[in-house]
């Protein structure tokens, strides 16, 4: 087949051919919903981000209050042993005083609350 020939064959076929165009608008559309996508992932992400530093403040200040807490809480308790061993000197049973041993049982039960915090709360890494 001759150089010709072959070009007047192929010249035939794509003329049969519909052309292919894209549609500029079709571009425009498409990049504008990404945008707004992109737009409303960032925005999601801003949430998030301002919610965990939210929670990363709270866990600080609540740290700290436990940390204050179980300051208290020893403190408490060697008040109880100083005013146990009293009563003791005075020949009166300790579990005879109304109430006595509920706070000491109670200063144990928050001293083993803010040791196992961790259980409870995460502390928030932020990188």
């Amino acid at each position: 087949m001759s150089r010709e020939k072959a070009l007047k064959r192929i010249n035939e076929y794509l003329a049969k051919q519909e052309p292919k165009k894209i549609e500029l608008n079709s571009v425009e559309d498409l990049f504008k919903k990404v945008k707004k996508l992109d737009a409303e992932h960032r925005q999601d992400l801003r949430k998030m981000e301002k919610a965990l530093l939210d929670y990363r403040s709270s866990y600080d200040k609540y740290e700290t209050s436990m940390k204050n807490i179980l300051s208290k809480s020893k403190s408490l308790s060697s008040e109880k042993n100083v005013l146990e061993n009293k009563l003791k000197e005075l020949g009166v049973n300790p579990r005879s005083v109304n109430g006595f041993f509920e706070a000491g049982d109670m200063i144990v039960d928050i001293e083993q609350i803010i040791k196992n915090k961790e259980r409870f709360f995460t502390k928030p890494s932020i990188k």
